[in-house]
């Protein structure tokens, strides 16, 4: 992770190099990169978190893993599937998702990811939240 945040290089990496570096990095530094990436974007004020905007999908699940199957709109049909939700900020940039097969429903999964946000950006940071569930906009306020 000091590829991308400690580095001397000028340049962005190329995809070749990212490529790379995956083939040696293990599965649990994905949640630890998803962290640095959110505090270095608060940090360096590319985020408008005044209003806050969640969107949660189902998309299809093709791999080999057992996953729950769920209703997936477009496909008229009930198959694997996962559950993605996006936090963005103000502007429309995403800088905080997740994506799970064994979910415990939406509400479950917005406590779970704005704990996490507070955890690693601190309280009070996030003023609205606003988020689509279905034909109605719901938004609150507060921390």
């Amino acid at each position: 992770m000091h590829y991308f945040f400690d580095r001397v290089k000028d340049t962005n990496p190329l995809k070749d190099e990212i490529y790379e570096l995956q083939k040696n990095m293990p599965d649990s530094l994905g949640q630890k990169f998803k962290e640095l990436l959110l505090k270095y974007y608060y940090d360096n004020n590319f985020l408008d978190l005044s209003l806050v905007f969640i969107d949660g999908h189902v998309i299809a699940y093709f791999g080999n893993e057992a996953f729950q199957k769920l209703k997936h709109s477009t496909r008229k049909g009930v198959i694997n599937a996962l559950e993605i939700f996006n936090f963005s900020d103000k502007n429309g940039r995403i800088f905080y998702f997740r994506a799970d097969h064994d979910v415990e429903g939406m509400r479950k999964n917005i406590e779970f990811l704005l704990g996490e946000i507070v955890h690693i950006i601190g309280p009070d940071k996030i003023r609205i939240l606003v988020f689509d569930r279905g034909d109605s906009l719901v938004s609150f306020s507060g921390s």
